[in-house]
């Protein structure tokens, strides 16, 4: 009896433990078709909606915050220093970097003198080039700007104008409703002198929605469009003392000939400029000579005639007083 007991009460606890699997099956089976269904009819199930809902919150508030982010108006610049060892070259590369997302907004170039140790003097290129780039590539422009040279000084700087921008835009607005309520006010309105007014006032209202309209232009030119400015410096070539000590000697030789040259030339040249008065006071001194040259023959005649008259004179006398002699002997 006993032991019919025992197996009795062994049998129920296996039937209890059977038909308490079953309950707890059939429970997940019912919630898993619940679930199904709530799916099927457009409704997610508790636990899955309570997941997507807290998803969607953080999808939102990413979203919302990349909508911020892009609203913002904030200008970049940014102002930069290199060396290159050629100038030409580095411009050259600049302007291609900036060809399709930018361009030369101004350049000023000079060239500086600059004296090696045999006192030799060379051209070294200095330029500063002001850029306008796209915002969205000014990271990446300034990345290649460093690979052309040696970057020896930096400054980047970003200016907030979003409340400026926006607050500018909110005035337009506000101008462009109250222009509209005038204009639709004037259309209404047979007061010649009320016209007059509503006139005076559309007209200063357009001036300053067009001025205003011209700095946010201007603003949102400033945001779009980053400015760079860069200084391109060519570095200088140096020479060890010794090869710059006898290309100095080599250099000073040429240019004492160079010099000397110059002298012969400059010679030559006012020769040539004083030439053709040689010439015309020779020619004048010439003349004066054959002049002075006829006078003297011709003075040298008239002595000569006279001479030979008072000599003719003197003989004809003394043969008179021969005569005379004569007869008184």
């Amino acid at each position: 009896m006993h032991k019919k007991s025992v197996f009795f009460v062994l049998m129920c606890t296996f039937l209890l433990f059977i038909f308490t699997s079953c309950g707890s099956t059939k429970s997940d089976d019912s919630k898993l078709n619940v679930a199904k269904q709530e799916v099927e009819d457009g409704e997610a199930p508790s636990d899955v909606e309570a997941d997507f809902d807290t998803n969607s919150k953080n999808s939102e508030t990413n979203n919302t915050q990349n909508i911020i982010l892009s609203q913002r108006k904030i200008i970049r610049n940014a102002s930069l220093t290199i060396e290159v060892e050629n100038f030409d070259k580095a411009y050259d590369k600049i302007k291609t970097i900036v060809e399709n997302d930018g361009y030369v907004q101004d350049s000023s170039i000079q060239k500086d003198d600059s004296f090696d140790f045999g006192n030799n003097k060379n051209l070294v290129t200095t330029g500063t080039i002001t850029l306008r780039v796209d915002q969205n590539k000014f990271d990446k422009i300034l990345e290649d700007i460093h690979d052309i040279g040696i970057k020896i000084s930096e400054d980047i700087s970003s200016d907030d104008v979003t409340d400026q921008y926006y607050d500018i835009d909110s005035e337009i607005k506000l101008l462009k409703l109250e222009q509209s309520k005038l204009e639709e006010y004037l259309k209404n309105t047979d007061d010649i002198e009320m016209i007059f007014k509503l006139e005076d006032k559309l007209t200063e209202i357009r001036h300053n929605i067009e001025s205003l309209t011209g700095n946010l232009n201007k603003l949102d030119d400033l945001v779009k469009t980053s400015t760079i400015v860069l200084t391109i410096r060519e570095t200088e070539e140096l020479e060890d003392e010794d090869s710059s000590y006898l290309k100095g000697l080599f250099n000073n030789f040429i240019k004492s000939m160079k010099f000397l040259g110059d002298i012969i030339i400059a010679v030559v040249t006012v020769f040539s400029y004083i030439l053709p008065f040689i010439i015309f006071f020779t020619v004048i001194a010439c003349i004066i000579i054959l002049i002075v040259k006829l006078l003297r023959k011709s003075k040298n005649k008239k002595l000569m005639k006279k001479n030979m008259l008072n000599k003719g004179t003197s003989t004809k006398n003394e043969e008179d007083e021969q005569n005379d002699d004569k007869d008184n002997k």
